[in-house]
């Protein structure tokens, strides 16, 4: 079993991408989930992107022997090769998401094109305690 802070990530990925699948899924059935740096030889959208970026330990207790809390911060993207319109519903759920998990969004979604693709990103903070069940959120 690892360390509780080592499945941060994976935690929320998770959550995230079961509660939007339920709405996303309508409208894009062929939608892409990854927490994975990777190259794939075929693009495939839309792409959803959530990753653990920049989160640091905090509520050290004078042992220092254990992480006791997490400020956590995540990075989510949308990639779409239709318009910012996609993106935006799709930004908007995954919003809708992170903030059911009580994430802070810093910054509201900002979108940028290369011309062919769309792609919205947003970054989310919140503090994750040893103790913390996320899954129960509701």
């Amino acid at each position: 079993m690892s360390e509780w802070w080592a499945d941060i990530e994976s935690k929320v990925f998770n959550i995230v991408k079961t509660r939007a699948n339920k709405t996303l899924k309508t409208k894009y059935p062929k939608i892409f989930w990854t927490s994975q740096i990777q190259t794939i030889t075929e693009s495939q959208f839309p792409c959803v992107y959530i990753h653990m970026i920049d989160s640091y330990e905090i509520g050290e207790d004078i042992e220092r022997l254990s992480i006791n809390g997490v400020y956590t911060a995540m990075q989510v993207e949308a990639y779409v090769n239709t318009d910012q319109v996609d993106a935006n519903n799709i930004m908007a759920e995954l919003v809708k998401q992170m903030k059911r998990l009580r994430f802070t969004i810093s910054g509201l979604p900002t979108y940028t094109s290369n011309g062919n693709v769309f792609r919205g990103v947003v970054r989310a903070r919140r503090i994750i305690a040893a103790q913390d069940n996320i899954d129960l959120a509701p």
